[in-house]
């Protein structure tokens, strides 16, 4: 279900590095000693949308509607993956973000892949908690195989890790100025099973 996120539109949600929307913020955020492994996210199909305000129910492009996303830190850095529920190749200009904090808090960050016109892009921004924000890009590898989009960060590259909160999200052009998104957050998956099964 589309997040009220990266970002997103999310997430780029999400602010100047983001879709538009932002990623929506935990009610209270942690500093993990250690940190976190990372996380992974579920996401039901057919929920594309023009905002991560309120859910969509559109299924196309699926080359952008998130199925299962995860970061995992591992030896050989941060693993980042999205499985989506079709080709990403088929969606001209396809973005994906995965989101450590809430977007614009300082100490968060985002990585958005960008695959436009034959090209795999990854860009790291990082935030200072004003409305600057620093993208510098990566040298790393994308390998969209099937339906699934992934790449590691080596340690080296990876910022600090400073909460338990991770967020993922996608965006495509579709023309005549529309952008759709989707996002997969479980912590607003978590608030609203909570709400829904609250007596």
């Amino acid at each position: 279900m589309l997040a009220a996120v990266a970002a997103l539109v999310l997430l780029v949600a999400c602010s100047s590095g983001g879709t538009g929307d932002e990623a929506a913020e935990p009610a209270a955020l942690t500093v993990p000693t250690p940190p976190p492994g990372g996380d992974r996210c579920s996401d039901v199909t057919g929920d594309l949308g023009e905002s991560t305000k309120e859910s969509g129910t559109l299924g196309e492009p699926a080359g952008i509607d998130l199925v299962e996303t995860s970061a995992e830190l591992t030896d050989a850095g941060l693993e980042v993956r999205f499985r989506v529920a079709g080709p990403p190749g088929s969606v001209p200009d396809p973005t994906f973000f995965v989101f450590q904090g809430p977007s614009g808090r300082a100490g968060s960050f985002e990585i958005q892949t960008e695959l436009e016109a034959g090209s795999r892009v990854v860009t790291l921004i990082t935030y200072d908690g004003t409305t600057t924000a620093t993208r510098t890009t990566l040298p790393v590898p994308v390998v969209v195989e099937g339906d699934e989009v992934s790449y590691v960060v080596p340690p080296e590259l990876v910022p600090p890790i400073v909460t338990r909160y991770w967020a993922w999200g996608s965006r495509a052009p579709v023309g005549a100025g529309v952008t759709l998104i989707d996002d997969c957050d479980p912590f607003a998956q978590a608030a609203a099973s909570s709400t829904t099964t609250a007596p």
